[in-house]
């Protein structure tokens, strides 16, 4: 999925601090729209899910910048 959203920005003028951007305004309004179907206690569950699942992914991020060559890569 993420993919196809990539190639979107990429035709539009887009870089990726402009995806992130949007991932993070797609997961915010996600959290709105969990808490006006669902009610506030499912939003901030879902919250907190998210935030658990981020927390614990710097360490798989450390690992993976420990064994990969990084900064040789050039901006979009």
């Amino acid at each position: 999925m993420w993919s196809l959203v990539h190639a979107l920005f990429v035709q539009c003028g887009y870089n990726w601090y402009d995806e992130t951007d949007a991932c993070l305004r797609a997961m915010q309004n996600r959290l709105k729209s969990i808490a006006h179907y669902r009610g506030e206690d499912a939003a901030r569950a879902e919250y907190e899910r998210l935030r658990e699942a981020w927390d614990a992914h710097e360490a798989e991020l450390e690992e993976w910048l420990a064994e990969n060559p990084t900064g040789q890569g050039s901006e979009p």
